[in-house]
Order: structure tokens, then sequence, then C-alpha cells
């Protein structure tokens, strides 16, 4: 079974060093990012494949109202004190203090400063059509018929932009929408989230049901037809829009009610802002995919939630849950599972895992995919450096450094662990709780620095 505690020695020798603050950057005006081709998916022979139902798809700008679809999610940029034209364009306008938020995915207008005067916000500044100049309509006022769900607490403020047109990575032309919401968290600056607005959507007959499909994009790349980037809802015609809706990835290769189906991108029209998706049954022969989870003795466990990707075909993303263990045959890899697991219980324990390497599904046979025995991996990093896409850990650092340490399990498959929790039952309710592990820092004569348990997150 899994150990409970893990224990891990650090070794740090420790001298004095100071930190310098980062001098303010110079606007400059960011390109548009390289067009990205779509990969091509790859479909089996047309005598393994069925009944094919095609979705045409319009462009539909979420509203925020209580009868339309809820916000996607959320993104923070923080802030920047650049002076873009549009930035200065503001100041010149407005009356009252200015909090630059920035949003790096919107690279031809990713400046929205916000207007407040104590914990009020009053309006906030989109460049709606990007051409770096302000007009009268790029003045936002806040909502006033935004549901309550989509507030994000009673006390934020909320804005959403008119349709614009975004240039997408793949190079097309699409109208897009995003909400902003304002708040203050206990400070006197606003602190401004980001959601996308935007989704296409149509219904068709499948399998004798009227259905709905969604299309929703990927914030960065502002694409709602890219394999692996995008997302997609797919759910009864009756089921209504303010309901939960799950948004798996986009994949030439879904699973829908246990059923599974090749999806093409047939056209993508901006003018008249409308797509056409396929789904084609999946016929292929099946094999299956069972877990075998090493641990210290013996123990049960049961597979909760999987997302394969293709090895080849890199196209295809999808998840299998509980209880499906049948896949199309071809070659896979798992990015992220979850499993249960327990000597006499099997709901005792759980954890979740990261990057199984590649395996074949074979036809009319059970692949086994070995994992676990997790051992501990601790790793430091300056605390400034923490978020650096080329941070080097380290192991000895000079006194008085603020260190960021992290502590992960690698498995025997390469897989990595972040953690682990066990079922705690108090009074009538069960819960799931962090096993926290312990960490043990000493400086270079071997005397002890820290020892305690370590803080998720």
């Amino acid at each position: 079974m899994l150990k409970k505690v893990f224990i891990a020695t650090l070794v740090a020798a420790f001298a004095l060093s100071g930190c310098k603050k980062e001098p303010g950057s110079k606007y400059v005006k960011r390109q548009r990012p390289p067009v990205v081709k779509q990969a091509e998916p790859t479909l089996p022979p047309a005598d393994q494949l069925g009944e094919k139902t095609t979705f045409e798809l319009t462009y539909h700008g979420i509203t925020g109202k209580d009868d339309d679809l809820p916000a996607n999610g959320g993104w923070g940029f923080g802030s920047d004190n650049v002076d873009s034209p549009f930035v200065k364009a503001v100041k010149k306008k407005a009356n009252n203090k200015l909090y630059i938020s920035r949003n790096h995915f919107l690279y031809d207008r990713e400046f929205a400063p916000i207007e407040y005067k104590g914990k009020k916000v009053l309006y906030a500044y989109f460049d709606i059509n990007g051409d770096g100049k302000l007009s009268d309509d790029e003045q936002l006022s806040p909502a006033t018929d935004i549901s309550e769900r989509n507030r994000r607490g009673g006390g934020s403020t909320v804005f959403i932009t008119p349709d614009f047109t975004v240039t997408d990575d793949m190079g097309n032309n699409m109208p897009f929408r995003v909400m902003l919401w304002v708040g203050f968290h206990g400070n006197f600056k606003p602190n401004v989230t980001w959601s996308p607005m935007s989704v296409f959507e149509g219904t068709a007959e499948m399998n004798g049901q009227e259905m709905r499909m969604y299309l929703f994009p990927n914030f960065q790349s502002k694409c709602f037809t890219q394999y692996g980037r995008g997302s997609y809802g797919l759910v009864p015609a009756s089921k209504e829009k303010k309901g939960h809706i799950s948004q798996p990835q986009f994949s030439s290769l879904i699973v829908h009610e246990k059923n599974f189906y090749r999806v093409t991108v047939d056209e993508v029209n901006p003018d008249t802002q409308t797509i056409k998706i396929s789904l084609i049954e999946d016929k292929t022969p099946r094999g299956k995919i069972a877990l075998d989870i090493k641990g210290k003795g013996e123990f049960k466990n049961k597979l909760n939630h999987a997302n394969l990707q293709g090895d080849t075909d890199k196209t295809i993303y999808f998840s299998i849950n509980k209880g499906m263990n049948e896949l199309p045959t071809g070659d896979y890899s798992i990015s992220y599972g979850s499993f249960r697991y327990g000597k006499d219980n099997i709901d005792k324990y759980f954890t979740s895992f990261r990057n199984i390497p590649a395996f074949a599904i074979k036809a009319d046979e059970t692949t086994m995919v070995e994992l676990g025995k997790p051992e501990v991996k601790v790793q430091a990093v300056e605390e400034n450096k923490r978020y650096n896409h080329d941070k080097a850990y380290k192991t000895e650092f000079t006194k008085d450094t603020a260190i960021y340490i992290d502590a992960i399990f690698v498995g025997m498959a390469k897989e990595t662990y972040r953690g682990f929790e066990q079922k705690i039952k108090k009074g009538n309710r069960s819960r799931r709780e962090d096993i926290k592990a312990r960490i043990l820092i000493t400086d270079s004569e071997g005397n002890e620095v820290v020892n305690k348990e370590m803080e998720y997150g």
C-alpha cells in the first residue's frame, strides 16, 4: 500500500543576497502569432464507419443572463503600467483612478483600463476594433441584467463587450466576446478576471433524438475547431442552457454515452459565422485497457477517470470513466487519470496521476498498463523564479534567499503524482483530506533548519 507520510531531505547552504526591483517595461506593439495549421485526423476505412450526422453551427455571443449559457471559466492576468496608444487615450478621458488590466491572449487589444473611485467601479475601456484609438462605444458601463451565477460574488462588477473580430491561431477571422469581472478582495485596487463568452451551436437528429452541439473556444488560441484546444458540448436539444453542460476537449475521436464517433470539421465560414461538424459512428475493432497498480503489499484499486491522447494521431483527445475499459484499436497515452485504492476498503485512498507513456490497444485483447510504486522527489527554486519557463531547480541557496519547495512523486512508468488523499469519517459525514508529506531541511553542517509537514499548493 502507498505510504501515508513521505520524508525527504533537502540540503540548503545560506549566505546573504539582495533583490533588485524590476524596471518598468516599454510598450512594444505585439505582432500576430504565426498561423498554426490544423492537424488532419486519420479516419478508419469506410467499412469501419457507420451513420454520419452533420451539425451546422451558428455563432452566438453569450449574454450572461439567467436563460443563457454560463460563463466558461475565468482567467486573471494582472496589470501593467505600459502606456499603449489606447491606454494613453483613456487617460486623457478618465476623471478617476485607472487600473490597467492586461490580457495576454488578445494580442491586438490586450489592455483594458478600469476606471474606479474608492471601491466603486465606474467603467471598463475595451478596444473593440483593435485600432489603438478610443471611440465612444469603447467606454463600457457595468452590465445590469447579469444572472447571479455569473457575478462571482455580490461585490463584483460585470462588463460584457459587444462582439468583435479576432484572428485565431489558425488564421480565421472569427467573432468573439469577453466578460470582465471586477472586484477588490480587501484592497483598494481592482482585481480583474476574464472569460470568453462565445459559442457556436446547432441541432441535428442523432440516433433518433434531436441533439444540440456547442463549440467553445480555447481562450489563448481563440480557436473553436482546433483539435485538443477548444471544447464541445453534446446534449439533448431539450436541455435548458442554464443547466450544467459538460465540455470535453474537441477531438477527432469522441465518446458519447459509451459510443465512439469520428469528428470532422467540414467547413469554417467566417463570413456567415457558421461551422459544419460531422460525427460519424466508429465501428473499428475494440480492445480493452486495465491498470496494474503496484504498491507496498496487496491492495484493491479502481480507475475513476482517464484522459487519453492519440500517440500517432495527434488530433485524438477523449476521456473515459469508471466501468468503461473498451477502446477502439490504436496507440494511446494517458495525460491525466485518477483512481481509488485501499487494502480492505477500495474507497479509503484517492490519487491522481499524469503522463503514462504510449501503449497499444489491440483487437480482442486486454492491454495491461503498469504504474505505481511512487518515490518522492523534492525540488526547490528561488521563490521569484518559480513561474519562469527556464527555471532551474537547485539544492543549495545563499542565506536569506526565499525559496519555493515542491515535492512530486514519480512512479514506475515515469508517471507523476502531486499528492494523495484519504477518506475521513466525522460523525455521519465522510470527506477526503490531503495526506501531508513531511519536509526536512538541513544546513551544510547537517543542522536541522526545517522539519514540518508540507502544505499543498
